[in-house]
This record gives C-alpha cells, structure tokens and sequence, in this order.
C-alpha cells in the first residue's frame, strides 16, 4: 500500500430527508480550494454503499446520524473514485438541513496536507485546506484513532506491528 489518507466524517441530517439526500447527486458545481478541486461522478447512496463494503472502512447513515471513518489507499477506488463524491455528499446535506464535518488528512505514511468540509444547517457549506499544523493535531484525535484501530482489524494486526516486521 503506497501512502494514505483518512477520512473523518461526522454529520446530522433530520430523519423524513435521509432518503432524499442519499438520491443527490453528486455531479454539482461546488467552490473548493484549488489545490483539492472535486468533480463528482455518482450519487451520495453509491459513496456510502462503496465506504460500507471497504474492509479499511466504517460507514453508517440510517438514522439520520452519518459517521464516516476510513483509510484510503492512495491508489485504491476510495481515494480515487470515491473521494470527491464523499466531500460533495457531506456539503449537499445542507441542502437537506443536515449539518456536519467530513475531515481529509493524510496518513502517518503521507503528506501533511488535509482539507475540512463543513455543511450548516442553514443550506450553507464550504471546504477550506488545513495546515500542516491543523493536520498533525488532527492525528491524535479519537476519530483518527478509531481509523487506525479499522485498519489494525483489517490486517489482522497493528500497524505498528506490520511495519516493525520489514526490518
């Protein structure tokens, strides 16, 4: 596995418009930071499903409470088929008065970079970059950890393990 990304994604949405926003589309123009321009290519249900199935990933939506946690292979279909559909998934639900943050930072293994997206309730959203500072703190967050341990199961072992067992 080349370098990673993890996915961080916690939101609300109220119950009688989960249906709805599942059925978006994600092919929408939005305004992103040039450096992390997205371009969608599904609806919001296939994204979900996709994260769902994906053993370095934990996905769930059907209450109305979505929680996203996922590591991301740089070569793999979650960062590059999926990852712009997830961001514009988690700006869309204001549209449906949900609100909530989907944060991309890279893993351990790459680079100090992240973007945060943030729906409001209010119908507004927006994605701003983080700095290489915001990045490194996000890295000892619970949500981050929580991504280690899904990929601590997914290989059957800890990371720190794996990587210790090369020498």
């Amino acid at each position: 596995m080349g370098y990673s990304y993890v996915y961080m994604g916690d939101a609300s949405l109220p119950q009688k418009a989960v249906e709805a926003w599942l059925a978006e589309s994600t092919e929408v123009e939005l305004d992103w930071p040039e450096s992390w321009e997205m371009e969608g290519t599904t609806d919001v249900a296939e994204v979900l499903e996709f994260l769902r199935e994906d053993d370095f990933s934990e996905a769930g939506w059907e209450t109305g409470t979505i929680r996203v946690r996922t590591l991301a292979d740089k070569s793999g279909d979650a960062w590059l088929t999926y990852r712009s559909d997830l961001a514009i998934a988690f700006r869309v639900l204001a549209k449906h008065g949900g609100q909530g943050t989907l944060t991309i930072v890279g893993f351990e293994d790459g680079p100090e970079e992240g973007i945060r997206v943030e729906s409001h309730s209010d119908g507004s959203s927006s994605c701003v970059e983080l700095s290489e500072d915001e990045v490194m703190t996000l890295r000892s967050s619970a949500a981050y950890q929580e991504v280690v341990a899904i990929a601590d199961k997914a290989f059957g072992g800890s990371l720190e393990e794996l990587e210790g067992s090369d020498d």
